[in-house]
C-alpha cells in the first residue's frame, strides 16, 4: 500500500465534504492545536465545522511541541515551516483542507526572555521544593503542573531534581512559552481554544482561556469535553479528566434502565479480568497466565506495588499526595521496611523500558521482589493477593471485584466517589491505612464497581467518531495505526455519507446544549 498518497486522498476528501468559509472575520479568532496525529485531525476537522463560535471566526493552528525537542529549532526547521505553510504541504495541507486560515509558533524576543527571567529569578530566591513547582502560578494562572510533567517527559526522568540548574534553565523556557501565549491572548479576541493535550505545556492555551472564561475544548478521536473554571480548578488543584469521574453517581441515579445498565458494566469488567477483553487503549497486551508459584511461601499478608509510566503526567487528574510516581515508590519502599508484609512490585505493562527505575529501587530495597508486568490479575488473585497499592491506577477498579484491599494515593482518581478501595487524604492517613490493611473494613459492593463501569465504558463513551476503535489502537511498526497515514485510508475507505450528517448533526447539538461530557445522551439518537 501506498501511504505516501493518503494524504492527498485525505485533503481531497475534506475539501469535498466540508464548505469552506474563506471569508473571515479578522478580529476574532480560534485556536486549534497543530499535529500529526491523524486521528485527533479527524476530530479537529469536525469540531471545526461544528462549533458556533468559529462561524465568524479565523481559525488559527498553532505549534505546541517544539519545546520537546532536546535540540534548538535549527533555521532548517524553521524554513520548514514557512514552506508549509506557504504551500500547505502534507499536515499544513490537512488543516487548510478543514477550514484551518493560519498558522502560528511561538516565537522568542529580548524582551519575552528578560520578563521570564526575572519571573525565574524571583521563584527560585529561596531553594524550592516539588510541591513548590507542581503548585506554582505565573500571573494567577496555576501551570505549575504542567511545568513539572514536560520536564519528566521531555528529558525522561522519573523526578525533578528542583534546583539544579538544569531546570532553571527549562523552568524559565516554560515561561518564555507562557508569556507569548499570554500576550497573544490579550492581543487577539480569542472566540476558542480546541487542544489535544490537557497536560503538558501544550495546555498552556487551555489554563489562560479557562482563567478569561473563554470557550476551550479537548478534542481527540475518543473524546471530545468542554473545560472550565468547573472541571479544572486553579484553587483546588484538580485537572479536568478527573472532575468527569465525580459526577458519576449522581448522573447514575438519574438514568432509566439501571438494572441493565449494572449488567453491561458486570460484563465488561468480568471480562476484563477473565481476558476476554482488553481495554481499548491496550488492544496489543499480552497476558501471561501463570502457573509457577508467584508469591512466597509464607504466612505474611502479600502486598503488590502496581507500578505507573513514570514519564506519563502524573498530574493528569491533579495533584495527589505525591507529586511524581517516583517520590511516591521512594515512599513505600521506606515503608516496607515498617511492616511484616510480603512486598511485591508489578511494573506497568505497556511501560517497560522503564525497567531501570525499577531496578534501581529494588536493589535499594531488597526485600521488595519484582513481578514480570505481564501476569495477569487473575493470577495474583488465585496465588493469594491480600493488598494492592496504586496512585491512581484501574487496578483499583478490577482488584476490588475479588475483594482485595486496594489503596490509592490521590483525591481525584477516576475512583474516589466510590468505597470499593481505599482514597486517603494525605502521606500520614496513607501510612496509617497501609500498615493497618488488615484490620481495615472494605465497604465492597459489587453493584458499585458495575456502575463505574457503565459509566467509564458505555455512557461516557470513546466511539463518538471511530468504530472499532480497538483496531485502530493497535501497533503497526511501531505506531497506533490510529496515527499513520494508514489509518487516513481507513477513514476514506470506510466514509458513509449518512454517518458523516449525523456526527454534525450530533456535535452541533451537543454544543448547543452547552454540556461539559459528551455522552450517551447526546450521541444516542445518533450512534448505533
Amino acid at each position: 500500500m501506498f501511504f505516501k498518497n493518503y494524504k492527498n486522498k485525505f485533503i481531497a476528501h475534506n475539501k469535498k465534504i466540508f464548505q469552506i468559509n474563506k471569508k473571515k472575520n479578522q478580529k476574532k479568532i480560534f485556536l486549534i492545536e497543530f499535529n500529526r496525529w491523524q486521528g485527533v485531525q479527524i476530530a479537529n476537522s469536525y469540531i471545526v465545522n461544528t462549533f458556533p463560535g468559529i462561524k465568524d471566526a479565523k481559525v488559527v493552528a498553532y505549534e505546541s511541541y517544539k519545546i520537546f525537542n532536546e535540540k534548538k529549532i535549527s533555521i532548517l526547521e524553521n524554513l520548514k515551516w514557512k514552506l508549509g505553510t506557504l504551500f500547505k504541504i502534507r499536515n499544513f495541507g490537512i488543516y487548510s483542507s478543514f477550514g484551518v486560515n493560519e498558522f502560528i509558533y511561538y516565537k522568542e524576543d529580548k524582551f519575552l526572555h528578560q520578563r521570564a527571567d526575572d519571573i525565574t529569578k524571583s521563584f527560585f530566591l529561596k531553594n524550592k521544593t516539588k510541591k513548590d513547582v507542581e503548585n506554582f502560578f505565573c500571573n494567577k494562572i496555576w501551570i505549575g503542573d504542567l511545568i513539572y510533567d514536560s520536564y519528566l517527559k521531555k528529558y525522561s526522568v522519573p523526578t525533578l531534581d528542583v534546583n539544579s540548574h538544569h531546570f532553571k534553565i527549562f523552568f524559565k523556557e516554560c515561561i518564555c512559552t507562557f508569556l507569548f501565549w499570554e500576550d497573544y491572548f490579550k492581543n487577539n479576541k480569542i472566540a476558542g481554544v480546541a487542544v489535544s493535550h490537557v497536560v503538558y505545556l501544550n495546555a498552556l492555551t487551555l489554563r489562560i482561556a479557562v482563567k478569561k472564561n473563554i470557550p476551550v475544548f479537548h478534542c481527540v478521536d475518543t473524546q471530545i469535553y468542554r473545560v472550565d473554571k468547573k472541571n479544572c480548578s486553579f484553587k483546588k488543584k484538580f485537572n479536568s479528566p478527573s472532575f468527569k469521574f465525580r459526577n458519576f453517581r449522581k448522573t447514575f441515579k438519574a438514568l432509566k434502565n439501571k438494572s441493565n445498565n449494572l449488567k453491561m458494566g458486570k460484563s465488561f469488567i468480568e471480562n476484563i479480568i477473565y481476558g476476554k477483553k482488553r481495554y481499548f487503549y491496550f488492544p496489543d497486551q499480552s497476558k501471561i497466565k501463570y502457573k509457577l508459584n508467584i508469591f512466597k511461601k509464607n504466612r505474611k499478608k502479600k502486598i503488590v506495588i502496581f507500578s505507573h509510566a513514570f514519564f506519563d503526567s502524573p498530574h493528569v487528574y491533579g495533584n495527589c499526595i505525591f507529586p511524581d510516581f517516583k517520590t511516591w515508590l521512594e515512599f513505600l519502599g521506606k515503608l516496607s521496611l515498617d511492616t511484616d508484609y510480603d512486598w511485591y512490585i508489578k511494573p506497568h505493562p505497556n511501560y517497560i523500558d522503564e525497567y531501570r527505575i525499577i531496578k534501581n529501587f529494588i536493589s535499594k530495597y531488597p526485600n521488595i521482589k519484582y513481578l514480570n508486568p505481564k501476569i495477569r490479575n487473575l493470577d495474583l488473585v488465585n496465588q493469594g493477593l491480600d493488598f494492592a497499592l496504586t496512585v491512581y491506577g484501574s487496578c483499583a477498579a478490577e482488584l476490588s471485584y475479588f475483594g482485595i484491599k486496594v489503596v490509592n494515593a490521590c483525591i481525584y482518581n477516576p475512583h474516589a466517589d466510590y468505597n470499593f478501595s481505599f482514597n486517603p487524604k494525605s502521606k500520614e492517613e496513607l501510612r496509617n491505612t497501609i500498615i493497618n490493611l488488615s484490620k481495615k473494613k472494605l465497604n465492597l459492593k459489587k453493584k458499585d464497581i458495575y456502575e463505574f463501569h457503565y459509566m467509564n465504558q458505555y455512557y461516557f463513551h470513546n466511539r463518538y467518531l471511530i468504530d472499532n476503535i480497538e483496531k485502530y489502537f493497535m501497533t503497526k511498526n511501531g505506531r497506533q495505526i490510529l496515527y499513520t497515514d494508514e489509518f487516513l485510508g481507513e477513514w476514506i475507505s470506510n466514509f458513509n455519507i449518512k454517518k458523516h450528517k449525523k456526527t454534525i448533526e450530533m456535535l452541533k447539538n451537543y454544543f448547543s446544549k452547552n454540556e461539559q461530557y459528551l455522552n450517551l445522551k447526546n450521541t444516542f439518537n445518533y450512534i448505533k
